[in-house]
């Protein structure tokens, strides 16, 4: 009899963890955090003769139960942090581990090794475009900015396993990008050389092991000189920008870990100190504040989520990938595709152009050309 208790006991414990899951599925509580990192949403199918017969519907459905199971998130990271800590395995999109443990995404090591090399002549005609552009816009009183951004596969390149070394490029679309802008005088802010060259100086960090982003500490150096930049070359008086009592932290901001995030495992990855500066504004009083547009990848983020872009600029509107509008009065991002983008960027004052050196090889991601054609032809018209 006391066997039989047991055996119902065990039983039925066994059965109510069974329907946790469809529990929380059905009532959405306890409210499980979604995984990061980038995943193809499965979409609900829907039913049709045809896709039945042929098991399309059937295979559908089966992915998208599993993708929308209960407790799905959490179960994910159980798995992959037994994976990670018990075999040092990673689940993550595009996402290696380099030496001494450093996280990669390849688009950055293809970048440092020149797999990505778009050839001389694409970017001998992306430079001197952007040259015409910037000299059109220094006539009509406005600043084309144009920065490189850095690149971790390029800054760490020690670190990058040494598989990836065979038969790679000597050239890089960095390397060729410079030249060719030296050449010809275009204007730029070259943070990714900038970056090499201190590396043996710098006192703090300027890239963290486990994100894809420059550290917070190499963040604000960089908008520190992007002020100085626009004072002494865009003739605009800017209130001063300080940083000051630099605090190590092993607990790190969320963007000096956004690649450790996308990993989806509980805890955080022990790594070396990070350098955290305080900032301080300058008065406004008898200060510039133009108004800027930026069309720029991720990087742009970390200055425009801190505030620091609408501190020192009107407007301080963000073409992410020249596609979608983050702004103020924006409660959710515009999609650009159908408006006059290149009305929308002569608004402002100045337009900034950033691209990290990984994604040089798609650089302005569009603007470049779009805006060349027009102030082409506009200028064909006088």
């Amino acid at each position: 009899m006391k066997k039989n208790r047991l055996y119902n006991t065990i039983f039925i414990f066994f059965l109510l963890i069974l329907l946790l899951p469809l529990s929380q599925q059905i009532s959405r509580f306890p409210k499980v955090a979604g995984l990061k990192g980038y995943f193809v949403k499965e979409r609900k199918p829907v039913y049709s003769t045809i896709n039945f017969k042929n098991g399309a519907f059937q295979d559908s459905l089966t992915r998208y139960v599993e993708n929308n199971i209960g407790y799905r998130s959490d179960l994910v990271r159980i798995n992959n942090t037994l994976d990670f800590r018990l075999f040092n395995v990673i689940h993550a999109h595009d996402v290696i581990f380099g030496k001494k443990d450093y996280l990669f995404e390849i688009g950055y090591i293809d970048s440092a090794l020149g797999h990505d090399f778009l050839g001389e002549e694409e970017i001998c005609e992306k430079v001197k475009k952007a040259k015409y552009i910037q000299d059109c816009f220094r006539k009509m009183d406005k600043s084309l900015v144009i920065i490189v951004a850095p690149g971790k596969g390029a800054y760490h390149k020690e670190l990058i396993p040494d598989e990836y070394f065979n038969n790679h490029d000597t050239i890089t679309n960095y390397e060729v990008f410079i030249d060719k802008a030296d050449q010809i005088g275009l204007s730029l802010l070259d943070f990714h050389g900038w970056f090499l060259s201190m590396k043996d100086t710098t006192s703090y960090p300027l890239y963290p092991p486990y994100g894809i982003h420059w550290s917070q500490y190499g963040m604000i150096r960089c908008f520190d000189s992007l002020v100085d930049y626009l004072s002494k070359n865009g003739n605009y008086h800017l209130r001063d920008f300080d940083w000051y009592d630099v605090s190590l932290e092993k607990k790190y901001d969320k963007s000096d870990y956004d690649l450790g995030r996308a990993l989806n495992i509980f805890g955080q990855i022990k790594g070396e100190s990070l350098g955290y500066p305080k900032v301080k504004y300058g008065s406004k009083e008898g200060c510039d504040q133009p108004s800027l547009i930026a069309i720029s990848d991720s990087y742009f983020w970390s200055w425009y989520s801190k505030g620091y872009i609408s501190e020192y600029f009107t407007k301080g509107n963000f073409l992410y990938y020249y596609n979608e509008l983050y702004g103020k009065g924006l409660n959710k991002p515009l999609i650009v595709e159908d408006l006059d983008r290149i009305s929308l960027v002569l608004e402002h004052d100045i337009t900034l152009v950033m691209a990290t050196e990984g994604n040089l090889k798609i650089f302005a991601y569009g603007f470049i050309d779009e805006m060349y054609d027009f102030l082409l032809m506009q200028n064909n018209e006088l």
